[in-house]
C-alpha cells in the first residue's frame, strides 16, 4: 500500500519528526552531579564505589551493629545550587519532608542494633535536583512515550553522637527512569523523589558494608 501524501499526513508526520528531534535534545540535556560540598565534614576522603553514583568514606574500625542512629538532621537545601534556586519555597519544602521521612524509613525504622549500642547521629542533605519537562512529557506520550528526566543528588554522614567523629560518610546521585518510574514522569518532582529514595537505600548498603569500593 502506498503511503499517504495528503496535506493532513504530511503534517501529522512532520511533527512527528519534530517531536521526536526535540526529545532526543533534550534526553542529551546536562544533568544533576555527583557533589562533594561543605555540609560534609571531610569531602576529601570520600571515594568512588563500585556503583559510579556513589562516593563514600566508611570507617574500617565501624561495626554498625553497636551503633543505634538515635537522631536524623536533615540541613535545608542547598540553595547555591542553580537547579534548586529554581524551584519554589513549597517545591523545596516538599523535598526536604521527603528525604526527612526516606531517611527515618530506611536508615531508622529499619535498624537492627544489637542490645548494648552506642548513639549515633544521621545527617542528610539535598544538594542538588533536576526536575522532569512535565509539558514535553505529556506531548510526547501517544508517540513515544515520556522522554525528560529528573534526578536528584544527595550527601550523607554518620556520626557519634558524643564527639561528632565520622563514622560514615557518602555522596549519591541518581536519575529517574521513564519506565520504571512511569507515572512519576508526569509530576515536576516525581523523580527527583524517586531519585532520593533509591540513593538513601544506596547509602545504607554502603554503611553496611554490602557495596564495595571500585577496583
Amino acid at each position: 500500500m502506498p503511503f499517504r501524501t495528503d496535506p493532513l499526513s504530511k503534517c501529522l508526520a512532520t511533527r512527528y519528526v519534530a517531536l521526536g528531534l526535540l526529545a532526543s535534545s533534550l534526553m542529551g540535556c546536562a544533568s544533576n552531579q555527583l557533589t562533594r560540598s561543605e555540609f560534609l565534614s571531610e569531602p576529601s576522603r570520600l571515594a568512588t564505589s563500585a556503583d559510579p553514583g556513589l562516593a563514600v568514606f566508611r570507617s574500617p574500625e565501624l561495626n554498625t551493629r553497636l551503633w543505634a542512629l538515635t537522631a536524623v538532621e536533615i540541613a535545608p537545601p542547598d540553595t547555591q545550587a542553580p537547579r534548586l534556586q529554581t524551584l519554589g519555597e513549597a517545591q523545596r519544602a516538599e523535598l526536604t519532608a521527603h528525604l526527612q521521612l526516606t531517611a527515618q524509613e530506611v536508615f531508622v525504622n529499619k535498624a537492627t542494633a544489637a542490645p548494648l549500642t552506642t548513639p549515633a547521629v544521621l545527617r542528610v542533605k539535598l544538594t542538588d535536583v533536576d526536575t522532569a519537562n512535565v509539558a514535553v512529557n505529556w506531548a510526547t506520550t501517544l508517540l513515544i512515550g515520556p522522554v525528560t528526566t529528573g534526578g536528584a543528588s544527595i550527601e550523607v554522614e554518620i556520626l557519634a553522637a558524643s564527639d561528632r567523629q565520622l563514622l560514615f560518610g557518602g555522596s549519591c546521585v541518581e536519575r529517574g527512569n521513564v519506565v520504571s518510574d512511569f507515572r512519576a514522569s508526569y509530576s515536576t518532582l516525581g523523580h527527583a523523589k524517586a531519585s532520593i529514595t533509591r540513593c538513601m537505600v544506596k547509602m545504607k548498603q554502603a554503611y553496611e558494608g554490602t557495596i564495595p569500593a571500585a577496583k
